[in-house]
């Protein structure tokens, strides 16, 4: 071989081994950066998939049943979703919201809660710890229930709300204030479409003119959804600072203040004082409107007997007060006819006082 080309092999020997020393000596480390954080809307170490900005609308044909929206919400990998700050709409009657919900698209029911609560169209707003979205257009509390709508707050254990039917149940306890007035029972079912309720009992009506006890009752509900009024009965029993008075039904009539303007007591209608002197009057209907002051003014427009301290009267109509204070007073057209132990008498009209009574136009006094 050449001497030349021997040099030249054995140099580029030696430099491929230099080579592969040099490689093998100093290989550069690869570094792998740290893993990142999950995008929105990428899948975390739990197996979930989160997302902001969530919505989903239950439709019916054309119409909108319900809108479903969060501000974040978590999927997991059974298919429910957890929601933050969820809000149901539904379309012309309210909406129900809370901090925290679920909800499950195969099922079509919703669970809301933590500061849950529902506003009402009507302008009444229901509060509990969670409230439950039924396939079949329920709304159905998970534990006792707050309702309030301008001066009216109410409590019940279960509140049942059908969006379909407006028909609202509520069951355990239930308590209702308005102003100066209270009404208790054990159930309520109240029809919004049709504006009436009915109230098991038994039933407890106070106001500081006096209490009322019924075994049940209806509720008499205005077009925007405030009570107008109570019917209690059969029988119903009232017990006043005064007076006590008992009927088959009575219907109490509230301003929009909660105060009762009006009491009628209807079929077999009774009111007592205990006097001096202890009087009762028996008839049929009596219509009762508070005093400015204190007391009743009354009317009863049918035949009407009272009975004082021994002496019976009978007339076909009358009316008189009630005061706060003192005997009761009536004036009765006529014919009036009475009777005591000293005999009998008669008019035209009769007036009653504190004190006794006072007779006009052909008036007759017979004694025994």
């Amino acid at each position: 071989m050449d001497r030349r080309k021997l040099v030249q092999g054995i140099l580029g020997a030696l430099f491929v081994l230099f080579l592969l020393v040099l490689v093998l000596k100093f290989k550069p480390q690869q570094e792998m950066p740290a893993p990142a954080p999950p995008p929105e809307g990428g899948r975390g170490v739990e197996g979930s998939l989160s997302a902001t900005g969530f919505r989903f609308v239950e439709e019916n044909g054309s119409s909108v049943v319900y809108d479903l929206t969060a501000k974040r919400v978590t999927e997991a990998m059974d298919g429910g979703k957890l929601l933050e700050d969820p809000v149901i709409v539904f379309p012309g009657q309210g909406k129900a919201v809370g901090r925290k919900g679920s909800f499950d698209p195969a099922a079509k029911t919703c669970r809301i809660w933590d500061d849950a609560r529902l506003d009402h169209a009507g302008g009444w707003q229901a509060s509990s710890s969670a409230f439950r979205v039924t396939p079949e257009g329920e709304m159905v509390s998970e534990g006792p229930v707050q309702i309030t709508r301008g001066e009216l707050s109410g409590s019940a254990e279960l509140l049942r709300y059908n969006r379909d039917t407006q028909m609202a149940n509520l069951e355990g306890s239930v308590r209702f204030r308005q102003g100066e007035s209270t009404l208790a029972c054990q159930r309520v079912q109240a029809d919004f479409a049709s504006h009436t309720g009915h109230l098991s009992g038994p039933v407890v009506l106070t106001g500081k003119q006096g209490t009322v006890r019924a075994p049940q009752g209806t509720l008499l509900i205005g077009s925007d959804n405030r009570i107008k009024g109570v019917i209690l009965g059969t029988p119903c029993v009232g017990q006043g600072p005064k007076a006590s008075f008992s009927a088959r039904t009575l219907q109490a009539d509230l301003g929009k203040d909660g105060q009762i303007t009006a009491i009628h007591l209807q079929e077999k209608a009774e009111i007592s004082t205990p006097g001096p002197p202890a009087s009762t009057l028996h008839t049929r209907f009596v219509d009762l409107k508070p005093r400015p002051q204190a007391g009743w003014d009354w009317s009863a427009p049918d035949p009407l007997e009272i009975d004082r301290e021994g002496a019976l009267v009978t007339a076909p109509s009358g009316r008189g007060t009630l005061p706060g204070k003192g005997s009761w007073t009536a004036r009765l057209t006529g014919p009036v006819n009475g009777k005591e132990n000293r005999g009998t008498f008669s008019g035209q009209a009769a007036e009653l006082t504190a004190e006794e009574w006072t007779l006009t136009g052909h008036a007759r006094v017979d004694r025994a």
